[in-house]
């Protein structure tokens, strides 16, 4: 009896660690820290990747992010360059200008942001302030259900860019 009760308890043991504990290493955190970058003393949290109801009715294609930085000279010391701000890519081939009609940006605080609607939003910590960013690429087909994203900035005088792989599109 004793025999039997340890080779159940062994197998549940191999059990939990061959299948349960894989899922949770990493599990949540990794999705986390997978749309997530820290460079220096900022912070970029891609927020949605994916196609929205314009307001003229067309789907748009948007890029939805969020830059936490310091407070103290928050916004003025934060640049956007509009020619290569976001650039995407699809299995390693960059999207081009003539891909899509018109590209256009909206800075606003990120809960203000249309595509921010019904989704987790990234909270400021002590002592720093959030900006939403949201770029529009008007006549944008993605084929396929991921891609890649790049996104470009200045911040007080340095260029951050920060890249995220194998993003899903929504």
């Amino acid at each position: 009896m004793n025999t039997r009760k340890w080779l159940s308890f062994a197998l549940l043991l191999s059990v939990f660690f061959v299948f349960v504990l894989p899922l949770t290493i990493g599990g949540a955190e990794s999705s986390k820290s997978s749309f997530e970058k820290t460079i220096g003393e900022v912070r970029i949290v891609l927020i949605r990747v994916g196609y929205l109801d314009g307001a003229d009715g067309d789907r748009v294609f948007t890029v939805t992010y969020a830059i936490e930085v310091p407070q103290k000279g928050a916004f003025s010391d934060l640049k956007f360059s509009s020619e290569d701000e976001v650039v995407l890519s699809v299995k390693g081939k960059p999207i081009e200008d003539k891909d899509f009609k018109e590209m256009s940006s909206l800075s606003a605080a990120v809960e203000k942001l249309p595509a921010a609607a019904g989704m987790k939003l990234p909270v400021a910590g002590k002592g720093r302030a959030i900006l939403g960013e949201e770029v529009d690429f008007k006549g944008l087909q993605i084929m396929g259900d991921r891609l890649d994203v790049k996104i470009r900035f200045s911040w007080r005088g340095q260029t951050i860019a920060a890249s995220f792989q194998d993003v899903p599109v929504r």
